[in-house]
């Protein structure tokens, strides 16, 4: 699904992280699943040789607490479907932030325990589809 957004959009492009790269706002940076994530201080976004810490892999709540020490607070995070409680503490995390945090509502996930959890443990301030989170974020960022 994300190629056929990313090849109906050709400002965006996208690609697995691998090694270092300048971070740029029309890029979707796929994140290996053997490899953890890091942030430079100049911009730049890198893959590490660092195993993921939990079962998950990535591991969402590690991912958000890497994100929740950058400098600069995130715009927004969204959490779609997945298992068990996996990024919904670490969202927690980047509420104190100011990060908008959005998630998909259970009843539109294949697996609902990941929106449950969200639900949960952070404070949401929205829940829709993925087409109506798609709808809501175009509306902001139009």
């Amino acid at each position: 699904m994300l190629a056929t957004v990313a090849r109906a959009n050709p400002q965006y492009s996208g690609g697995l992280l691998l090694g270092r790269q300048w971070l740029n706002p029309f890029r979707v940076y796929v994140i290996p699943a053997s490899c953890q994530v890091g942030f430079a201080t100049g911009g730049e976004i890198f893959s590490t040789r660092e195993a993921w810490p939990g079962l998950a892999k990535p591991d969402l709540n590690a991912l958000m607490a890497i994100l929740s020490g950058l400098p600069r607070p995130l715009d927004g995070v969204i959490l779609f479907s997945g298992a068990g409680e996996d990024g919904a503490r670490g969202m927690a995390a980047l509420a104190p932030r100011g990060t908008r945090l959005w998630s998909q509502s259970p009843q539109s996930a294949v697996a609902p325990s990941m929106p449950n959890a969200a639900q949960q443990h952070a404070r949401l301030s929205r829940q829709g589809s993925p087409r109506e989170l798609a709808q809501a974020l175009l509306e902001i960022y139009r």
